[in-house]
């Protein structure tokens, strides 16, 4: 993947040039207009709804919490390294490269190491046909969770960490052929997901399935399948 470093702004005060720190929103609405895109252009090409990527574009602490997914495919639509926004990382690889110095010369006495290594967690990239492959094995009246999902790859690969594919924009018919609106949230709400947008033809979807879409959440904004636990695809069983 090819990255574009982020040109960092500066301002001069009395004949010295300072660099200005930037959050996270600020560095993604920048890039944006560097390249030319409109936030709806930036959500469709990473295949997120234009209300996430105005919610991470505009406040503060929501890029880094908004999940692997779609923190990697705006990364990627916006040609960012993604270890940019976290620092704490590089400082810990460049300590790893860093000679560790003994206080005392000649001494024989060992002295703790003062770098510290942070193993990596074992982990898998899922290409999107395995994961459109499994999709498939869902059948009418049963869901998952993005997290019972998220669990089954973990458990299959024996990894921590877990990186389904991304990409932008499918086709209708991908939609219908791969029953993507049978994945909920982790509580089992109807959400838009990367491979499904439309929460109302979700809803449909999901009442032709024979399940009962019920409202939930503050003022009964949000849709859930109602237990939704007792229509769980046991996944365990593949």
């Amino acid at each position: 993947m090819q990255f574009i470093p982020f040109k960092e702004t500066t301002t001069t005060i009395n004949g010295e040039t300072y660099v200005l720190m930037q959050k996270t929103h600020q560095i993604l609405r920048q890039r944006r207009l560097e390249l030319g895109m409109t936030q709806a252009q930036v959500a469709d090409a990473a295949g997120i709804l234009l209300r996430q990527y105005a919610r991470i574009e505009g406040q503060e602490g929501a890029f880094r919490s908004s999940g692997a997914r779609i923190f990697l495919a705006v990364c990627a639509v916006l040609k960012l390294d993604p270890y940019m926004f976290f620092p704490e990382i590089k400082d810990n690889e460049k300590k790893e490269t860093e000679p560790t110095k003994n206080p005392i010369k000649n001494s024989t006495q060992e002295y703790p190491s003062d770098v510290i290594h942070y193993p990596a967690k074992p982990s898998r990239y899922i290409p999107l046909q395995e994961y459109m492959d499994l999709m498939r094995k869902f059948p009418a009246g049963k869901v998952v969770t993005c997290k019972t999902v998220e669990a089954y790859f973990k458990k299959k690969y024996n990894v921590e960490v877990i990186v389904i594919e991304v990409q932008g924009s499918y086709m209708e018919e991908l939609n219908m052929t791969y029953p993507f609106w049978r994945e909920l949230s982790a509580n089992g709400q109807l959400y838009a997901t990367t491979r499904f947008k439309n929460r109302d033809q979700q809803q449909h979807l999901l009442e032709q399935d024979g399940l009962e879409i019920v409202p939930c959440g503050a003022r009964n904004a949000s849709l859930k399948v109602k237990d939704y636990k007792s229509h769980l695809f046991d996944l365990d069983a593949l």
